[in-house]
């Protein structure tokens, strides 16, 4: 990673969580639930990150319990089935290792932080996956009362880390309109598509 980073010219790293240091490697978890429920796939994300209750968790407004309560209540599920289809959703998550590998080296020269749209629980469960005190700052949207791609949230990411000057700040998000975002405060974005590796999105 030495060798990688020695003629950048950025002074930090801002990573998005789901989507690009956790993935969804297996979707047959999610996809049994679909065909239970009746529902092509990829919806069940859908009903689960499309609801009310979920809008209002990614901005601290509700919870995870909220959440899947409107999901039980939604498709008639008993407590059983509700508590099986929390697990399920996140079952076939997985950690981006090689990128968890690459950050860890890259610590050791700039700094980097964490700007991630959660649920209130979520940063219990990253802890449990991730060694976050590399970071120097984790900015979770449940915290903070916004989401991306409010521009006001990639602000409060630069304050935390002390840095003014956005164009030379790197963030890598998954979705496009976190990127676009971004880019409108003056952050340099690449978007996480599969394959890409840490020392190309650090030279995009």
């Amino acid at each position: 990673m030495q060798n990688d980073i020695s003629h950048l010219t950025i002074d930090a790293v801002i990573f998005d969580i789901g989507g690009v240091l956790v993935q969804t490697a297996d979707l047959e978890p999610r996809r049994r639930w679909e065909r239970v429920l009746g529902m092509p796939d990829w919806g069940l994300a859908d009903a689960v990150f499309g609801s009310e209750p979920s809008r209002e968790a990614f901005v601290g407004a509700a919870d995870a319990g909220d959440v899947w309560r409107h999901i039980g209540e939604r498709f008639g599920l008993d407590e059983t089935q509700r508590m099986q289809i929390a697990h399920d959703f996140w079952a076939g998550d997985v950690i981006n290792q090689p990128w968890i590998d690459d950050i860890a080296q890259l610590q050791k020269h700039m700094p980097t932080a964490i700007l991630s749209n959660a649920w209130r629980d979520m940063r219990d469960r990253d802890r449990r996956r991730i060694d976050m005190s590399g970071f120097v700052s984790v900015v979770y949207s449940c915290e903070e009362g916004i989401r991306k791609p409010d521009p006001h949230i990639y602000e409060r990411a630069l304050e935390r880390l002390n840095l003014r000057d956005a164009s030379r700040v790197l963030f890598i998000d998954d979705f496009v309109e976190n990127i676009e975002a971004a880019r409108t405060v003056g952050l340099r974005a690449v978007r996480y598509e599969p394959g890409l590796t840490l020392a190309a999105a650090l030279c995009s």
